[in-house]
């Protein structure tokens, strides 16, 4: 018997693009973004890793976006 639950989740595979915000070597490394993968997407495509980047940028003030280096990877 398959949940009904469940379905919506068949429609995406593979590892999720996140991204993390940290600051300073004592930085929380807090969850900032995660981008879902539909399930044709991939093995790799970089619009995964600038979406999670995007998500992650737009969550900072505005004028430290030049101090910022982004960093994605798959969870």
């Amino acid at each position: 018997m398959m949940l009904a639950s469940a379905a919506p989740l068949a429609r995406y595979r593979g590892p999720a693009r996140a991204a993390f915000i940290d600051h300073g070597p004592g930085g929380t490394g807090a969850a900032a973004a995660l981008v879902l993968r539909p399930g044709n997407a991939g093995s790799y495509p970089a619009a995964d890793h600038i979406a999670a980047g995007l998500l992650a940028l737009n969550q900072i003030l505005t004028r430290l976006h030049e101090q910022v280096i982004i960093r994605t990877g798959s969870v």
